[in-house]
């Protein structure tokens, strides 16, 4: 057993979350920055060549905020409301120099015989611009309005430190007969102004026979003005007979948010147990785990298996602190989780934990080995991933195994796998099976997820230059269309590193055609990472005998082409390149025919051009944009 040790600053501990004989025997290897990194799975031509996407900025035509603010100062009910609302609507949507609009809209908040929904509608624009100078104006009709603007304006005084809305919350704390949301914002205010004198009144109201809302927002207040002493009040809410368990329970941890000191901890302890409701569990789990790291990683051992996923959440950054081989153990286990989010965070800790106690990393391995040779797909899919990052190549006999699993989530990341392992004597393996599955797709329409991963296994083929897979690819490149469009374009995308630097005529010819192939349907025309599985021809019907020369070139398809043409250095095809460009690399096929022209010519490669959203559907807009 390794020596417990504490790994991570404690600040930083929760942001954490919210094969050993294979094919190859050799050691572990080098994978410094691959644990730092998140892995991710996906195709490799998505990535060679990197392409830049255009980013997308909102614009908002320069005349709008003038247009709104003659609309406010109209004598039109209606457009007083609508101007108002844009406003606020338009400031959400991220417009500048709305600031502009304090003005007139505190001087229409300030007229007489202003329509109550018009008033409402100012002072939620004035609120949503953060205008403090408002809160005067906003506090006076607030207190005097025919609407009820107390959720408007409330929360927005105590952000703002009001002062003059002191007297006013403290009083209703004081009447018997308040309740409600009104309630609920004076306790929240108070707090935010730290008003002490309020503290004598919440604490009474937490302890009284109250509604359970009512004394669980008396405690959040009270946990905020006083942080210490409380300990007594929550050890007799935690005993008290007469009030539900839960509930009691959950005021004393609501109670010991801020608190420190070894009877807080002792409380807290007392509330982490595994009977304990998860509620409470978590907040007083969260609480032990900044007072006392070690306390809580010995308790997050527990909570780790919790049927509650908030708590397994939770006590997985917990456990990194304690770099051992019973966390490591405790954390493998957490791959097959049901929760997708928490089988990955718990991945990315044992990462962490690799990278900061190098000691870890063969039990990690050998952990994860074990999960990977079980037969739950969750856990087999995380292994997958975690080995990659470790270069665990000693696995890849366990993945070429795994590319026949039943699990789409688990055959498709064993392909990826074998890619980023690039082991040689993996390659025959993996062939016989892209194999097996191209002459399928030669006669009936592939699966979308056999698509994909057979398009991995033609991704490592190309990387690994492994010649005896070029015929394969080779049957790739005719349109078929119930051949999956990704294995295709993988094949593609291959051949073209198999070949790069050569100029082959042949079949550069075959490329071009493909290249050429635009058809009069234009479908397929949406870059690469906008392509559904709704658009491909395999999905939509066309793939029966003979239709293939009725549709165009899949887009995917065309792009590899182009990519390939230029690694491959075929310097006679620039103009028939040039034909299908159009100086810009906004589109898929814009990007793939400039970028061959680039390693063809030395042609620099435009930055994409940021595309321009402007935003319309206003009420009122300019007739020129």
């Amino acid at each position: 057993m390794l020596r417990d040790q504490q790994v991570f600053p404690v600040a930083a501990r929760l942001l954490l979350t919210l094969c050993l004989v294979g094919i190859v025997l050799e050691t572990h290897g080098s994978w410094s920055g691959a644990v730092a990194a998140e892995m991710q799975v996906g195709a490799a031509m998505d990535r060679d060549p990197e392409r830049q996407l255009p980013a997308r900025q909102r614009y908002f035509s320069p005349q709008l905020k003038s247009l709104w603010v003659a609309a406010l100062g109209r004598p039109d009910t209606e457009l007083q409301l609508q101007a108002a609302q844009t406003i606020a609507r338009a400031h959400h949507l991220g417009m500048p120099g709305l600031e502009d609009a304090i003005e007139p809209l505190m001087t229409r908040l300030g007229q007489t015989n202003v329509h109550p929904l018009v008033r409402e509608a100012c002072a939620n624009a004035l609120v949503a611009l953060d205008a403090r100078q408002a809160a005067p104006l906003l506090f006076h009709h607030w207190r005097n309005s025919e609407n009820d603007l107390a959720a408007l304006v409330e929360p927005a005084l105590a952000r703002w430190r009001y002062e003059p809305i002191r007297k006013v919350w403290r009083n209703r704390l004081q009447d018997s007969q308040s309740g409600g949301s009104r309630l609920r914002y004076a306790m929240a205010g108070l707090a935010m102004l730290e008003d002490e004198v309020s503290g004598t009144r919440l604490l009474e109201m937490v302890q009284q026979p109250l509604g359970m809302p009512v004394r669980l927002r008396a405690a959040q207040a009270l946990a905020e003005l006083r942080r210490q002493d409380l300990e007594t009040t929550a050890r007799r809410l935690m005993a008290d007979a007469n009030i539900p368990a839960r509930l009691g329970r959950l005021l004393a941890v609501t109670l010991l948010k801020h608190h420190r000191g070894a009877e807080a901890q002792k409380l807290l302890l007392e509330m982490t147990g595994p009977r304990e409701d998860p509620v409470v569990a978590v907040r007083a789990l969260s609480r032990l785990f900044d007072l006392d790291p070690g306390a809580a990683a010995r308790i997050a051992r527990e909570t780790i298996s919790s049927p509650d996923a908030r708590l397994r959440s939770m006590s997985i950054p917990i456990l990194e602190t304690r770099a051992d081989a019973t966390t490591v153990r405790l954390l493998v286990a957490v791959l097959d989780d049901r929760h997708p989010r928490i089988r990955q965070v718990a991945r990315e800790g044992l990462l962490r934990l690799v990278e900061a106690e190098k000691s870890l990393d063969g039990v990690v391995r050998e952990r994860t080995v074990e999960m990977l040779g079980t037969d739950r797909w969750r856990g087999q899919e995380q292994a997958i991933i975690l080995l990659v990052a470790l270069q665990h190549r000693q696995s890849a006999g366990r993945l070429v195994q795994l590319l026949d699993a039943p699990s789409p989530n688990v055959f498709r990341t064993a392909a990826w796998g074998l890619r980023e392992l690039r082991v040689p004597g993996a390659l025959p393996a993996m062939l016989r099976k892209a194999e097996r599955e191209v002459e399928a797709g030669l006669v009936t329409d592939m699966d979308l997820e056999v698509d994909v991963q057979v398009s991995y296994l033609m991704e490592a083929f190309g990387l690994a230059a492994y010649r005896p897979a070029e015929p394969l690819m080779r049957k790739c490149i005719p349109k078929k269309f119930t051949m999956g469009s990704e294995v295709r374009a993988a094949a593609i995308w291959s051949l073209g590193h198999l070949y790069a630097g050569q100029t082959p005529r042949e079949l550069s010819a075959m490329l071009l055609d493909r290249l050429h192939d635009s058809g009069s349907n234009a479908t397929m025309d949406l870059p690469a990472e906008e392509v559904t599985d709704e658009s491909r021809p395999e999905v939509t019907g066309l793939g029966g005998p003979g239709m293939e020369s009725m549709y165009a070139e899949v887009e995917r398809v065309r792009c590899m082409c182009a990519v390939s043409l230029g690694r491959m250095g075929m310097k006679t095809m620039v103009e028939d390149i040039r034909k299908h460009y159009s100086g810009t690399t906004g589109a898929a096929l814009d990007f793939a025919c400039g970028w061959a022209l680039q390693q063809l010519t030395g042609e620099p490669l435009p930055r994409p051009e940021n595309v321009r959203q402007s935003l319309s559907n206003w009420f009122l807009e300019p007739l020129e944009p």
